[in-house]
């Protein structure tokens, strides 16, 4: 199996894109389990540096099944905050790419005492939990699996959109979701 990543800012949208290539280049169909991890703060940068905690517990994380997508934002503490949304979410080419697994608590993902390269994989027989909502370390980690024909290519994007408002945050997913968008992004 050989892998690209091609990472693209989209212009139009806050929005980033990686694109993941894979290729089995075998005699034999694979089965490849990928997962994405990110960590939230939706903070300016010295509000989270000051106190990294205290600034993560106004995130809240949902899943919208119908988009399968992750989406997050911050609970203002101040009427003078801005509106800060997240969405992360996947859009595959491949016709056997399964739902996304998900799981936004850190401490559920990693563990105690385990490193990213440790995380839960589907190889250890570990189920994300799916946890939404309020947590106490917000994340977004989703797991994918594919399988690969012998000599062929499959491509999965994984997005990540910011918006100003729930609203404008579900219209740019929307937007999102087929693979035409990033070929035309990635020009």
């Amino acid at each position: 199996i050989t892998t690209h990543l091609e990472c693209v800012i989209s212009t139009e949208d806050d929005s980033e894109a990686r694109c993941l290539q894979l290729v089995n280049a075998s005699d034999t169909t694979r089965r490849v389990e990928y997962t994405t991890f990110m960590e939230l703060a939706l903070a300016l940068p010295e509000a989270d540096d000051a106190h990294p905690a205290f600034s993560k517990l106004f995130v809240e994380t949902e899943f919208l099944p119908e988009l399968q997508a992750l989406i997050a934002h911050r609970r203002k503490r101040l009427d003078s905050d801005p509106e800060i949304w997240v969405a992360q979410f996947i859009v595959s080419d491949n016709k056997s790419a399964t739902a996304v697994q998900y799981e936004t608590a850190r401490q559920t993902f990693l563990a105690r005492g385990r490193t990213v390269t440790q995380a839960m994989t589907a190889s250890s027989g570990e189920q994300f939990t799916s946890a939404t909502g309020t947590v106490i370390d917000p994340v977004f980690a989703m797991r994918q699996i594919v399988r690969l024909k012998p000599h062929r290519r499959s491509r999965s994007v994984i997005w990540t959109i910011v918006a100003d408002g729930r609203d404008a945050l579900l219209e740019k997913v929307s937007r999102h979701r087929t693979m035409a968008v990033f070929e035309r992004v990635q020009v």
